[in-house]
């Protein structure tokens, strides 16, 4: 266990490095198609003028959410590590700040992180709007 802690910790970079890139090249890929389709289907002549370009901002817009998204998640985890190596065997001192840590790692590397931080920040968009009709009706 400890072994693989310790390598864990030495090689979290890498690691972080290489499945941020591909979280965000599976991101750009996946959300920019779909995203395309319906595009190509309101058959705006505008966008279908400039899809290339379009496709370009997409993905690239896809591509840093979700890898920055996932190096966060692996910065947390990394963090996580160092924590708990210190706590081992009995994980004696666990607090709430390592649970919140565990959390957002687990999110963070399986791709969902940038996922609940959109539907977080949108959360309070929609609060301010239920918030102004309550102050105008």
């Amino acid at each position: 266990m400890e072994w693989l802690l310790n390598f864990l910790i030495c090689n979290w970079l890498w690691l972080a490095i290489v499945f941020s890139i591909y979280w965000g090249t599976r991101s750009a890929w996946l959300f920019t198609t779909d995203a395309l389709q319906e595009t190509d289907a309101a058959k705006y002549s505008f966008r279908k003028k400039y899809r290339s370009v379009n496709k370009f901002f997409m993905g690239s817009y896809q591509f840093v959410l979700n890898a920055v998204g996932s190096f966060a998640g692996w910065f947390c985890f990394h963090a996580l590590l160092i924590r708990v190596r210190d706590m081992l065997p009995h994980l004696r001192g666990f607090s709430w700040g390592d649970a919140v840590l565990f959390v957002l790692a687990l999110l963070g590397l399986t791709g969902h992180l940038p996922q609940v931080v959109v539907g977080f920040v949108g959360s309070f968009g929609k609060l301010g709007e239920a918030l102004a009709r309550k102050l105008t009706d």
